[in-house]
């Protein structure tokens, strides 16, 4: 199953013993690879696709989301440091 010229996939009896936890996925294992080839396995399709870009997404969003509410409470400093009793 490669999709844009990613690399053959295994089955599971070919897959490494690190991956064969889950008998139930029989194919698109990812062969090993370098830190170049795990890049590239971003653009082709293989069982693990959904997982890298639903937790890299919200992974993205959640980092954004902090740095933006830094610069916004460095920016604009609230004072009110009265409880909801003191009110």
């Amino acid at each position: 199953m490669a999709f844009l010229g990613g690399p053959r996939l295994l089955d599971w009896a070919s897959s490494p013993p690190h991956l064969q936890f889950n008998r139930f996925v029989l194919t698109g294992y990812r062969p090993v690879s370098s830190g170049s080839g795990c890049l590239r396995s971003l653009f082709y399709l293989h069982n693990e696709l959904g997982n890298i870009y639903t937790h890299g997404f919200n992974s993205g969003t959640c980092e954004v989301t902090d740095v933006s509410l830094e610069y916004v409470q460095s920016a604009f400093p609230f004072h009110h440091k009265r409880s909801l009793v003191d009110r």
